[in-house]
């Protein structure tokens, strides 16, 4: 009796461990389909959101890079599309990675940690998705003023364009604004009685670089790059120095170094035309010589932001 009775209780205290330990088992599968479903419910709730916000942005962004960074509040307007593009990568990777963080913590059995990823990804993606779209709405009412910034400003320069034409000794003609590079490096290349003058430089009045990078936008670069290229050809004893210049936001160093940047890739423009690399030097100088001191408006900085050429041999 005594062998029998402690038998079966030894099986009673199995079967009891086993209904515990299959028990906690299943109340953790059960907890983990559950935090596993808020998860999905949540991004379910705010994936229409982040796709109607992220489709605009492609749109505003090329429209924005077709504006030349020598528009007043073209730069800002980029930075700002950039803002809006970062923070919508940085949301839809939130959720992406939110079912498998809380599966992971789920599978732990520690649901107070569950419950604290569920409601800081809850408020994180709200305030998220709030601040994009007021920065999405920003950035689309400021391109539609800085585009018609651009615009008037385009007017004149376009009338302006057919200012200045003359043909050179190789029979090529060229074309610019009256006060454009064009007509004024040929003015004092023309003119015997002004000798090479490292004081003295001349401003490309049509280049256009990406925004932030040294890489030329070439479809709106190309007819002022093959000018100066025609008339380093006309006149081959002619060596230029180029000059890079950036505003003065940003790190200096880090200025210095996009205005060396973009001055080599103007320099190599020339060189891919057919002008002698020795006929060039480029040189960065950052927010160094600014044409306006001030550098406290759009329209000063964008003063700033230029390539410039010296004539250091006739």
């Amino acid at each position: 009796m005594n062998r029998f009775s402690a038998s079966k209780f030894a099986q009673l205290t199995l079967a009891l461990i086993f209904t515990l330990v299959l028990g906690n088992a299943c109340k953790k599968e059960f907890d983990l389909g559950k935090y596993t479903a808020q998860a999905t419910a949540l991004v379910q709730k705010y994936t229409p959101q982040l796709t109607e916000l992220s489709g605009k942005l492609p749109d505003l962004l090329k429209r924005a890079g077709d504006i030349p960074d020598s528009v007043p509040g073209a730069a800002a307007l980029k930075d700002l599309l950039a803002k809006n593009q970062d923070a919508a990568g940085k949301l839809q990777g939130l959720m992406a990675g939110l079912a498998d963080k809380v599966g992971s913590a789920a599978k732990t059995g520690k649901a107070d940690e569950v419950k604290k990823i569920l409601d800081t990804s809850t408020e994180e993606l709200d305030s998220g998705i709030t601040s994009l779209r007021t920065g999405v709405d920003a950035a689309a009412s400021e391109l539609v003023k800085v585009e018609e910034v651009a615009k008037s400003a385009a007017a004149p320069v376009a009338a302006a364009a057919a200012d200045f034409a003359k043909k050179l000794s190789s029979g090529v003609e060229i074309k610019g604004a009256m006060d454009g590079i064009e007509g004024k490096l040929l003015a004092f290349i023309e003119d015997t009685t002004k000798a090479p003058d490292k004081g003295i430089w001349f401003n490309f009045d049509r280049l256009t670089f990406q925004s932030g990078k040294a890489e030329l936008d070439m479809d709106k670069s190309k007819d002022q790059l093959a000018n100066i290229g025609e008339i380093l050809k006309a006149f081959p004893a002619v060596k230029l120095k180029l000059g890079g210049y950036t505003d003065n936001v940003g790190d200096p160093a880090a200025n210095k170094k996009l205005s060396q940047q973009r001055a080599d890739a103007v320099a190599a423009a020339l060189v891919s035309a057919g002008i002698a690399k020795d006929r060039l030097e480029a040189e960065g100088y950052g927010a160094e010589h600014p044409e306006c001191a001030a550098n406290d408006t759009d329209e000063c900085k964008a003063k700033n932001r230029r390539i410039a050429v010296s004539v250091r041999a006739k």
